[in-house]
C-alpha cells in the first residue's frame, strides 16, 4: 500500500503538506489538496477512517515519537527516566502511550507519518534530532505536540539549562586551574549548539583562547567512539587536563580509555559528563555531572499536551527546567607537568 512518503516523492509535496491535505486540515489551498488527493486516489491510497476522525473524537493515546539514532536502551536511560514521569502522568488522567517509531517491511518503509495516519492519537510526544527532515515534517502537523529539548517556535518544548550549566562546569574547571580542556559533543542540533556556546563562552569570559582542537564530535550515548576519542587526545603532544563528555553514559568509554593508557582520574586527567544517570554514581570515581531533573521535564511536557489536547492553544513556548551540577572527585586541581 503507498504510503504518504510515496505520494510526497510523487507529487512533489512535503509530507506534511500531503498529511494535511489527506486529513483534510487547515493550511493547503484547494489546488495543491486536489492535486495530491488525485496523486493519492492513482496509487491506490487508502486513508485510515481513525486518523480521519483525529479532530473529531478522542481515543485517549498519546504517540510517541523515538526519533533516536541506533536503539532505545540501557543507553538512554535519561530519555526513559523522562518518559516513565511523563506515563504516570496521563496514565492517571485516562491515557494510554503508543511508541512510534520507523520500521522496515517488505512494502518499504512504515514512517512516522505512516503510523500517525494509521492510529488514532489523541497527541504527540517527540524525542529526536529536531535538524532531521522526518522530524522537522513532524512539526508541522495540526495535531497537539510537544517536543523533549526543542528550542524554537513551531511546538511547545521543555529543555534543561543547557547554555547555562556547560558555561558553569567549564569556569568551575578553570576555577580549578584547568587551561586546556576537550569538550566532546554529539551530533549537531540545537541542544548541542547550546552547549558548545557555554563552553566556549566560558573560556572567553577567563581569557582562555579557543581553537577547534578543543572541540571533537563524537556521538551521544556511545561508549565506543567517546573511548577513541579519549586515546586520541590522551596521547597528543600536549594532551588536555580536563575532558568534557556528551553525556554520563560515554563518559564510560573516556573510563576504560584512561585506565586502559595507565592514567588515573583526576590526578591524570578530570573528566565530567551531563545527564546525572545513576550507573555514573557507582564509578570510581563517581562522576561530576549535571543532573536534568528528570521527573519535572516528564511532568511539564506531559501537562502541555494535555492542555493542548484540551483545547488550551496558547502561544507556542520553551520551558525550560533547572538542572543541579554535581561536583565529585572526577575533577580537581591539574597535575603540574614537567
Amino acid at each position: 500500500m503507498a504510503t504518504i512518503y510515496d505520494i510526497a516523492k510523487k507529487s512533489g509535496f512535503a509530507p506534511a503538506t500531503v498529511s494535511k491535505a489527506l486529513n483534510n486540515y487547515p493550511g493547503v489551498n484547494e489546488e495543491s489538496r486536489n492535486k495530491i488527493l488525485a496523486v493519492a486516489k492513482e496509487m491506490g491510497f487508502q486513508p485510515n477512517s481513525a486518523a480521519r476522525a483525529l479532530r473529531t473524537s478522542k481515543s485517549y493515546s498519546i504517540g510517541v515519537v523515538l526519533g533516536l539514532d541506533g536503539k532505545v536502551g540501557v543507553n538512554q536511560l535519561l530519555l526513559m527516566n523522562i518518559l516513565n514521569s511523563f506515563q504516570d502522568y496521563v496514565e492517571k488522567k485516562g491515557y494510554d502511550i503508543i511508541l512510534l517509531t520507523k520500521t522496515k517491511t517488505k512494502q518499504g518503509t512504515y514512517t512516522y507519518f505512516d503510523h500517525i495516519n494509521k492510529r488514532h492519537v489523541d497527541g504527540i510526544l517527540v524525542f529526536g534530532n529536531y535538524y532531521k527532515e522526518e522530524i522537522k515534517e513532524l512539526l508541522s502537523l495540526s495535531i497537539p505536540i510537544v517536543g523533549f529539548d526543542y528550542i524554537g517556535t513551531k511546538i511547545n518544548g521543555v529543555t534543561s539549562d543547557s547554555y547555562d550549566k556547560y558555561f558553569t562546569l567549564t569556569e568551575k574547571l578553570i576555577e580549578l586551574g584547568h587551561n586546556n580542556i576537550v569538550f566532546f559533543y554529539g551530533e549537531q542540533n540545537i541542544i548541542t549548539e547550546e552547549r558548545i556556546k557555554g563552553f566556549k563562552d566560558a573560556l572567553e569570559k577567563h581569557s582562555i583562547s579557543f581553537n577547534e582542537s578543543s572541540i571533537i564530535e563524537t556521538n551521544y550515548y556511545d561508549i565506543e567512539t567517546n573511548h577513541k576519542a579519549t586515546l586520541e587526545v590522551l596521547k597528543r603532544e600536549n594532551p588536555p587536563t580536563a575532558i568534557l563528555y556528551p553525556d554520563d553514559y560515554s563518559s564510560l568509554g573516556g573510563f576504560t580509555a584512561i585506565e586502559q593508557l595507565g592514567l588515573s582520574i583526576p590526578d591524570d586527567v578530570s573528566i565530567a559528563g551531563f545527564d546525572g544517570i545513576e550507573i555514573c554514581r557507582n564509578t570510581f570515581p563517581p562522576l561530576t555531572t549535571v543532573k536534568q531533573d528528570t521527573f519535572s521535564i516528564g511532568l511539564q511536557l506531559a501537562k502541555d499536551l494535555l492542555k493542548q489536547i484540551a483545547g488550551n492553544n496558547e502561544m507556542k513556548n520553551i520551558k525550560v527546567v533547572k538542572s543541579e551540577l554535581i561536583i565529585t572527585s572526577s575533577i580537581s586541581k591539574p597535575k603540574v607537568r614537567v
